[in-house]
């Protein structure tokens, strides 16, 4: 193998990587997702969704004895801007023609820049926003 075709092959893996960060990020948020609403579910006694000064949390501290809480507190709400950004990565990536004749790394990409998309979209909802103001306050 020439050291042109090393190297042809070691260019991929950025590829891989981006994809895989943003498939990867878009679970972590999914399970913040699910994690946060049980914490919640746990105050109530049943699933809903959690917001400021609510009747179940008005008085109880939300952090104590919840070992997620640090991580969900800094997924929650930096969700749009990690998302976004590995958005624009992707797209300079299709632009740039990076993953032009590998096939797998193509459809990768493409579903790595669908799952960024759908973190985006999830978390400026209405509902994403009133549980993030809920973990903030």
């Amino acid at each position: 193998m020439t050291m042109a075709a090393r190297t042809h092959l070691r260019d991929r893996n950025l590829g891989w990587a981006v994809a895989g960060a943003q498939l990867g990020y878009a679970a972590w948020y999914a399970l913040c997702a699910y994690v946060t609403l049980r914490h919640a579910a746990s105050f109530a006694g049943h699933w809903y969704l959690p917001s400021r000064d609510d009747v179940y949390t008005a008085e109880a501290d939300i952090w104590a004895g919840w070992p997620w809480a640090t991580w969900i507190t800094l997924t929650a709400p930096m969700a749009p801007v990690v998302a976004g950004l590995s958005l624009i990565v992707s797209a300079a990536m299709f632009v740039t023609g990076y993953a032009r004749g590998h096939r797998a790394l193509f459809i990768t990409l493409i579903a790595g820049a669908a799952a960024a998309l759908l973190t985006i979209t999830v978390s400026l909802t209405p509902a994403a926003q009133q549980v993030t103001g809920w973990l903030m306050d």
